[in-house]
Formats: C-alpha cells, structure tokens, sequence
C-alpha cells in the first residue's frame, strides 16, 4: 500500500512540476514558486519514520546542522535530485572510477543523503533530519562490493581534506581489515563520529565496520518499533531506529522510493549526530553514545539486549540529555 501511493503521488508530482521555465514574465515554473512560497514537504505525511523519533519539535528548536559537514560513503549522490540543494553538497571523491561522486547507479547513497539531509520547507519532498548540513559525498561502490582500501581512504579523506564531524559508512562485511580500522581508529580520534549498519543476515553475524569498536552500530525497526526479520542480533546493535519501509529520495529529478535495511536505519543517528554537533562542536563518539543511551526509548528486555541495543533513538529527549550533558 505505501509503495503504490508513493508511486503515485511520485507520478502527479512529476505532472505538476515538469511544467518548464520560461525566461517570459507570463509563464511561470510551479516548482519555483512552491519552493519560493510555500513552508511545507509534499510527501512528509509518509515521513512516519520522523514521527517515531519525534523529529518535529527538535526541527522547531532551530537546530538545522548548518555549518556540519557529514560525509557519505557510499555509492555516490545523484545531485538531479530537486529535493537536495546543490549548494549543500561537495562532489568529493569518485574512488571507483575517478570521475564524479555526484553520479549515483544504485540509488543507495543518494537514499541515506535524503534521510540525513533532504531540504525542509520547499514546497515537495521530504524533510531530512539535518536540512542544512554540508554532505560530501565519498564514491567507494557502484552496484558492486566497496574495495576495503578504498573505504579506508574515503574516511581519512572525509577527515584530513573535508572536515566531517560526522560520517555515515553504510557499508558491510563479514571480513576483518586492520586497514579500515586503522582508519576508524583515526578518524575516532580527531573526534569524528562513525555511524554504520549491524547488517541484514537476521541472525547474529558480526560485520564490519559496526563491528569495531570506535563505530556506532544501528540495528533497524519496523512502524511497530519492533526488531526487522533481517536486522542483525549481537552486541554490535548499539541502538535501532527506522529501517524498514523507509521513505527518501531516488536518482531522479523528484524521485521518491521506499526501502528497508539497517543500511537505511544508520542515516537517522547520523543525521541526529550532526544536529547535536551543531549545537556541541566538542561533542565525541563517547560523549554521543553516552547521550543515547541515556534518551533513546527502551525496547525488548529491560537495558540492553542485542536486539534493540540501547533502544529507539528520540530526537527530542537527546536533545535534552545533550543540553543537560554539556
């Protein structure tokens, strides 16, 4: 029922909007003026998955992420989406074949940069949790398997030459790299924070890089708040949030899909991350992890289970337990 809505709501935004712009006073393009005039999201009644974070009254405390820049590696971003300013994104680097990490064949990077950083109030779309932020997208796959070594350059480059305070690395594998953890471990200690995917095997597989310890590993849950089938059970799950028929963005001009991964789940505390580095510049994995356990909304066994981790993540209540932790 939710994929055929969006697809039809996908096919009557395109109608409306495909309308051109003509240089003429007499003719007007409607995306234009639904951007210039009008404070609301299209399609931000199926953003069920904001609701259950309570995402709205941290959107009316002003924080927005402006001036936080999130790295994304990933399969690329697709900047022909109309729902992602193109001044809030940075090409980076195309690792696979050199040449434009603003490209995206799988649809999967640009997906995770709606969640994080879809554009709020323009008239269509989504909202993303930290509108404002700066993405810099980091190529390291294209359909295919990421090279390890790639992934590893990708974060040292999103630390050395971009100046993430936040990384979404949606990536996974059962393989052990002491290269990409050297990586981590860098990027941990210049106070970036990682955020990444349990994995989608439902059973107690380890991978990697939620595996490592200077990562932040994010299980999934359904509408119900309940663990997805496909969501990975073990200590790696440190807290869960959405993951599963998921709304954000597609490759094309106004695309809307839906989704379901722990890949998906990450980009909600990635976003949350860059908000809360908005308001604490100073704020460190620790400091994060601290505070999301201490708000996140407990589900399953009483504490922490491998299921849910920590729980539900709440973007209100970290927002309060940020205020009252620095």
């Amino acid at each position: 029922m939710k994929k055929t809505m969006a697809i039809l709501l996908s096919v009557l935004l395109m109608l409306f909007l495909a309308v051109p712009t003509f240089a003429s006073s007499a003719f007007f393009s409607p995306a234009s003026v639904l951007s210039r005039t009008l404070r609301f999201d299209l399609f931000s009644f199926l953003q069920w998955d904001m609701r259950m974070i309570r995402m709205p009254s941290v959107w009316d405390s002003g924080l927005t992420g402006q001036g936080v820049q999130v790295g994304i590696i990933d399969s690329g971003i697709s900047a022909k989406n109309r729902d992602l300013d193109p001044d809030r994104i940075l090409p980076g680097i195309d690792f696979v074949s050199g040449d434009n990490a603003l490209t995206d064949t799988s649809g999967h990077g640009t997906f995770i940069a709606g969640i994080i950083g879809a554009t709020r109030h323009n008239g269509f779309g989504i909202s993303g949790i930290a509108p404002e932020a700066t993405l810099v997208s980091m190529k390291t796959s294209d359909h295919k398997r990421s090279e390890i070594h790639h992934v590893a350059d990708a974060i040292r480059a999103c630390v050395d030459d971009y100046q993430c305070s936040v990384i979404n690395l949606s990536s996974s594998s059962k393989e052990y790299s002491e290269l990409l953890e050297d990586a981590i471990r860098y990027a941990d200690k210049k106070g970036v924070i990682i955020v990444c995917p349990v994995g989608n095997n439902g059973d107690e597989t380890l991978n990697y890089p939620a595996a490592y310890e200077e990562t932040i590993g994010v299980g999934a849950v359904d509408s119900h708040k309940s663990v997805s089938s496909f969501s990975n059970c073990n200590n790696t799950v440190f807290i869960v949030a959405p993951g599963e028929e998921t709304f954000s963005l597609g490759r094309t001009r106004y695309g809307i899909v839906f989704r379901n991964g722990t890949s998906y789940a990450a980009p909600f505390v990635t976003g949350l991350a860059a908000l809360l580095k908005e308001r604490y510049p100073q704020m460190t994995r620790t400091d994060f992890c601290e505070i999301l356990q201490r708000s996140s909304l407990d589900l399953g066994d009483e504490g922490y289970d491998p299921h849910y981790g920590w729980g539900l993540i709440q973007a209100d209540a970290a927002l309060r337990a940020a205020d009252e932790y620095f």
